[in-house]
C-alpha cells in the first residue's frame, strides 16, 4: 500500500468552502458586539483551525495558524501572541488525533470540539490572568465552547466530511 493511498481523501470543493468559512470567521471576530454579550460569540476561527487540522493533519503550516492567531489578537486587542499560542495548541492536538477522530463517531468529534474550544478559552483566560488583564469566568469558557460545537455538525456536513 503506497503512502498516498493512506491519506484522507478531501472531498472536491472543500478548499473553496474552507476559504468561505475563514472569511465568515474573520467577519464574526470583527463584528461589534456588546461586552455583556461577548460570551455568546462562537469561536469560529478556532473552529476553522480545527477543521484544517482535522482535514489536512500535518499538511497545513503552523506558521499560517500562528499568523492567524496574531491577527485575531491584534483585532481583539488581546495580549500579543495569546491567540496564536492557543490556536497552535488546538491545531497540534487535533492533528495528533485526526486519524482516530475520522474513525470515530460524530459524538466523539463533537466532544473533541467542545474540549478543544474550552481548552482554547481556558488557555486564553490563563494568559490574560498572568498579564493582569480581566480573565473569563467558567461561563465565558463553557458557553462559547458549546456554541462553537453547535456549528460543527452543520459545517462538517457543508464541507462534506
Amino acid at each position: 500500500m503506497s503512502r498516498s493511498s493512506k491519506r484522507f481523501a478531501v472531498p472536491q470543493g472543500t478548499k473553496k468552502r474552507l476559504v468561505y468559512l475563514l472569511v465568515l470567521a474573520v467577519v464574526a471576530v470583527v463584528l461589534p458586539i456588546p461586552f455583556a454579550l461577548s460570551f455568546l460569540r462562537p469561536e469560529l476561527i478556532a473552529l476553522w483551525v480545527l477543521f484544517i487540522a482535522y482535514i489536512y493533519s500535518y499538511q497545513v503550516s503552523l506558521i499560517l495558524v500562528f499568523f492567524l492567531g496574531l491577527a485575531q489578537g491584534f483585532v481583539e486587542g488581546a495580549v500579543f501572541g495569546a491567540h496564536a499560542l492557543a490556536l497552535i495548541f488546538i491545531a497540534v492536538s487535533t492533528a495528533n488525533v485526526a486519524r482516530r477522530l475520522r474513525g470515530g463517531s460524530e459524538v466523539q468529534r463533537l466532544l473533541w470540539v467542545i474540549l478543544m474550544v474550552a481548552s482554547h478559552q481556558g488557555l486564553l483566560s490563563w494568559i490574560f490572568l498572568i498579564a493582569d488583564r480581566p480573565s473569563a469566568s467558567v461561563a465565558n469558557i463553557v458557553i462559547p465552547a458549546l456554541l462553537t460545537a453547535a456549528f460543527w455538525m452543520p459545517l462538517s456536513r457543508w464541507l462534506k466530511l
